[in-house]
This record gives structure tokens, C-alpha cells and sequence, in this order.
């Protein structure tokens, strides 16, 4: 088989990468206000992607303190994961 664009970013690889980078993380507030509007949120990436409008939303950058050690961390919204 060969890998197109067309091929690999259908609706249906899309909705299968949004399920399989929800797992472990549904509690968290930003995977919870996604699912509740999944489907159009597909859409969307789903319309961006084939219209080359698609843009990455960059990282939400904290710090955190455990363990007596303070980290930067960047993390990326569940969007850019899908």
C-alpha cells in the first residue's frame, strides 16, 4: 500500500488517533472540553488539513515543583495530538 495524504489523513484514521491519544488522560479538563465537542473538532482539523489552512497552536509552556525539583514543561493541546 501505498502512503498518500489522502490515504492516511481520512476521518476515520483521525477519529481513530483522537480515541487512542485520549486514553490516561480523560480527566483532564482540556480532553474533556474536547470530547464533548469531538466530532466537530474533527471536522475542522479534518477540513484544515485538506484545505492547507491547518496551523499548530504551539505548546502551553508551566513550571512544576515536585520532588524538590522545578521543571519547565511544555505540553501540547489534544488537538495537535490527534
Amino acid at each position: 500500500m501505498e502512503y498518500t495524504f489522502e490515504n492516511v489523513f481520512t476521518f476515520d484514521n483521525l477519529y481513530k488517533a483522537y480515541l487512542d491519544c485520549c486514553k490516561g488522560v480523560g480527566w483532564k479538563y482540556s480532553t474533556q472540553k474536547y470530547k464533548i465537542n469531538a466530532m466537530a473538532n474533527l471536522a475542522k482539523t479534518y477540513q484544515e488539513l485538506h484545505n492547507q489552512k491547518y496551523k499548530s497552536k504551539g505548546f502551553y509552556v508551566f513550571t512544576l515543583r515536585e520532588r524538590g525539583k522545578t521543571r519547565t514543561i511544555k505540553s501540547v493541546h489534544i488537538s495537535e495530538r490527534v
